[in-house]
């Protein structure tokens, strides 16, 4: 063993390496190419159509049906005759006779009946939201990986 003065190091600050994390930008073995895409978007607009109809109402208007109806009346006319047999004496005799008169009449039945009736049109506008695809030219990146070889390239 060896036994003699021993060496202790000075206290003095000394500069020492450190590592400092830091994002970079790594290139792969990737090629890419940059191309213009087509993207839609959805907008909503008012989309308007008009109706023409026809301006109605309905009114009510008599109509009547006729049936024929037989109508008998009796009526009574006195007849007066000069006396005969034990009345002779010149008095008259008087007595009423039923006469019967028939008629045909028309009988009216009447109801009301609905009829509609136009004139002219009426426009009517109705509106709704309808969506529009609007189309944007928008610029993209696409990077593609090449082909594998049967060697390892270490180059990138």
């Amino acid at each position: 063993m060896h036994s003699g003065p021993r060496k202790v190091p000075d206290r003095k600050c000394k500069l020492s390496a450190y590592l400092v994390p830091r994002l970079v930008q790594n290139r792969e073995c990737s090629k890419c190419y940059r191309y213009t895409d087509v993207e839609y978007t959805t907008e909503y607009g008012k989309k308007c159509d008009q109706h023409h109809t026809p301006k109605c109402e309905v009114i009510y208007k008599e109509h009547c049906d006729y049936t024929e109806k037989h109508q008998c009346r009796t009526h009574y006319k006195e007849v007066c005759k000069e006396g005969y047999g034990n009345e002779r004496s010149g008095k008259e005799h008087c007595e009423k006779i039923p006469l019967k008169e028939c008629e045909t009449i028309q009988v009216p039945n009447c109801r009301e009946v609905p009829e509609e009736v136009c004139s002219g049109e009426h426009t009517e506008e109705s509106c709704h939201e309808v969506p529009i695809q609007k189309p944007r030219r928008v610029s993209k990146q696409k990077c593609v990986w090449p082909e594998i070889l049967n060697r390892d390239d270490e180059r990138c």
